[in-house]
């Protein structure tokens, strides 16, 4: 993993209170690379990771070694492996949801997916949920984790675990998101090019979205919740417009 020096971040589709001015900021990739930031290499992480969540003076990586560590990468030019766990399954996702709040997303060999709490000031996990056995993507939203797995949506109280709400939807999911006020949620498909938009009450198609020409495997409402975002097998990222009416450009 990389990490380099930045000015600002700003992260799309995160909350509205997200620190614009933190210094760092970190991605992950299937290559096994994460960068912090853009600019000069600060240093190193020797990690083969598939997903990295950043937490002002940390770092947590994880991939299919199947070990979760946190690294200390503020204080020192040099950082260090402040905690590591073993877990049972390769880290596809990790969130950080409060500073000592740490939430995974596993895949494991008995063809079934977790999200796990991690109290990390504790050292200890805390809480978990099952999912089915495919895992889309999991994100941070609003006070929720969203995670999609098999033909279920899942929104879960971002610090305690609990579930919110859960919608089966006759399709497989590969990613989510939820709107400003947890009204409405849209979709990607793993087998098919179409976006929905589905009601939060009741789980009912509302709308459809078409445009792209491969599966949507990434998706994300902006902070005000007036257009969404949505990445494709087909190489592109699209914005749609979700607010009647003139936003920006659109009239």
């Amino acid at each position: 993993m990389l990490a380099w020096d930045l000015t600002a971040v700003d992260r799309f589709g995160q909350d509205d209170d997200v620190e614009r001015e933190r210094g760092r900021g970190e991605s992950g990739a299937a290559d096994m690379h994460g960068t912090l930031a853009a600019g000069d290499a600060a240093f190193v992480l020797a990690d083969q990771h598939d997903g990295a969540g950043v937490a002002a003076m940390r770092v947590a990586t994880g991939g299919d070694e199947r070990k979760l560590r946190v690294w200390a990468h503020v204080a020192s030019d040099e950082p260090v492996v402040e905690q590591e766990w073993d877990v049972a399954g390769d880290i596809k996702a990790l969130l950080w949801t409060e500073p000592n709040t740490l939430v995974s997303a596993t895949l494991t060999d008995a063809a079934s997916s977790e999200l796990r709490w991690w109290d990390v000031a504790q050292q200890r996990a805390r809480h978990a949920v099952a999912l089915g056995a495919t895992l889309g993507q999991v994100s941070a939203e609003r006070g929720w984790i969203v995670a999609a797995s098999d033909s279920d949506v899942y929104f879960l109280d971002a610090e305690t675990g609990e579930t919110v709400n859960k919608f089966g939807l006759g399709y497989p999911v590969s990613a989510a998101s939820v709107n400003a006020d947890k009204t409405r949620f849209v979709t990607g498909c793993a087998n098919d090019t179409w976006i929905r938009l589905h009601s939060m009450d009741t789980g009912e198609v509302l709308d459809t979205f078409k445009g792209h020409h491969g599966p949507v495997h990434a998706i994300s409402y902006s902070p005000d919740g007036a257009l969404f975002a949505s990445g494709s097998e087909d190489g592109t990222i699209r914005l749609w417009k979700a607010t009647p009416g003139p936003y920006g450009l659109w009239t």
